[in-house]
């Protein structure tokens, strides 16, 4: 017993001249066990057979992009071995949602109870973390770091360069029978560790082409 196909429509480009070569659009079968095409030819003579596609040619490719599984395996190849127990996936929530709940929808396997069930923020076995610093626009980003994977404790250090200090006034809010406090502190973050194009470091990033 087959399973219930899952529909997909390729547009054909048109041609009002003879012997002329059409493509259609990419079908994406990332997940797909199987597959079947159907062909339907536009109207024709039944005589002649005119304006009947005479060949068919089914050619296959990869348009691999950075939210496919092997870009992002790919990058954490490239992480240290001394970073790789305590690393982390750093993106946007717009960025989880529009890459890896893509691939986790598209990937084979899935039943309906799981379709149901809320994406967790995880990716390929390491937690993911929210950062709306970085990209969260589907549009091209080209340049930019996507998002980061890696330890960000062996990256970057946090500094306290002065305590928490607490003033008090008994006369800002006198008006309201209220006491006014005020809490300063003063820290400083320094990015000590972040490699370069040739040697990774505790974080590697996905920079978008």
């Amino acid at each position: 017993m087959f399973p219930q196909l899952k529909p997909f429509a390729a547009a054909l480009a048109v041609s009002a001249t003879a012997a002329a070569t059409m493509t259609s659009t990419a079908i994406d079968t990332l997940g797909y066990d199987w597959a079947t095409i159907d062909v339907t030819a536009s109207t024709q003579s039944a005589s002649t057979a005119a304006g009947g596609p005479s060949i068919l040619k089914i050619q296959e490719s990869d348009s691999t992009s950075a939210t496919t599984f092997v870009d992002l395996t790919g990058l954490m190849g490239t992480l240290p071995q001394y970073a790789i127990g305590n690393a982390k996936w750093y993106m946007s929530q717009q960025g989880f949602y529009q890459m890896v709940a893509n691939l986790a929808a598209a990937a084979g396997g899935n039943r309906l109870d799981i379709v149901d069930e809320p994406i967790k923020p995880r990716l390929l076995g390491f937690p993911v973390v929210f950062a709306q610093k970085l990209p969260i626009k589907a549009t091209t980003q080209t340049g930019a770091a996507m998002f980061f994977f890696g330890d960000l404790t062996l990256a970057a250090a946090l500094g306290e360069r002065r305590g928490v200090t607490i003033k008090r006034s008994d006369h800002r809010y006198f008006e309201n029978d209220q006491i006014g406090l005020l809490g300063t502190e003063r820290f400083d973050i320094n990015v000590h560790d972040f490699g370069d194009n040739t040697n990774a470091g505790p974080l590697v990033a996905m920079v978008a082409p």
